[in-house]
């Protein structure tokens, strides 16, 4: 039967597997916190991710795994991302407003990546059953077998200096670690993520 409808095992594997999308922050190349904040969504709720950019469509993030976890991982990107954009702002306006604009942004990317890192420690428990990995890969393998690595985009400056670095990442790291994620809204609410 599989043979008369070109079914192959692949395709049944695959089937067992969804994915959801997301907007990005940038059109073209997103930049290394905002791929590591995709990243941290999609390894704790077990999906894998994909960024998505055309000529003439917004660029997105695609979350892929089985069951609810992609819209669980969307969920996760949406919510952290504006929190961490706010925060962003926030700590560029307070803490960097002497520097140089490209030292400026260099060291918001610092703090952005610290912030996320910190992150992924409170949400990695939310993580679903893995046992769903082989559904994943077939997938990927199916939909996106010629998806490429993504290289995201990372801005340095020779003017952030090794101290400057060290603040960026511990203000970010304490910034991230008070950080809010709730269960869904039919949820009990001591489930909140990050509250005392």
């Amino acid at each position: 039967m599989m043979q008369k409808h070109s079914i192959s095992g692949l395709d049944i594997e695959a089937a067992n597997a969804t994915e959801k999308s997301t907007g990005s922050t940038v059109k073209k190349k997103p930049s290394a916190w905002e791929t590591l904040l995709a990243q941290t969504a999609a390894r704790a709720f077990s999906c894998k991710t994909i960024f998505s950019s055309g000529i003439f469509s917004d660029a997105h993030w695609r979350f892929v795994g089985v069951g609810t976890a992609p819209e669980l991982a969307t969920y996760a990107f949406d919510v952290l991302l504006r929190q961490l954009k706010k925060d962003r702002r926030y700590y560029i306006k307070s803490k960097l407003g002497h520097c140089k604009q490209n030292n400026k942004t260099a060291r918001a990317d610092i703090y952005c990546e610290a912030w996320v890192s910190e992150v992924y420690v409170t949400i990695q428990h939310f993580s679903p059953n893995k046992a769903q990995e082989k559904a994943i890969n077939a997938y990927m393998q199916k939909r996106y077998s010629s998806a490429k690595e993504l290289a995201p985009r990372s801005r340095k400056s020779k003017g952030v200096t090794a101290h400057s670095q060290w603040k960026d990442q511990a203000a970010g790291a304490k910034d991230g670690a008070n950080a809010q994620l709730n269960h869904g809204v039919k949820e009990n609410k001591s489930n909140r993520l990050g509250a005392a």
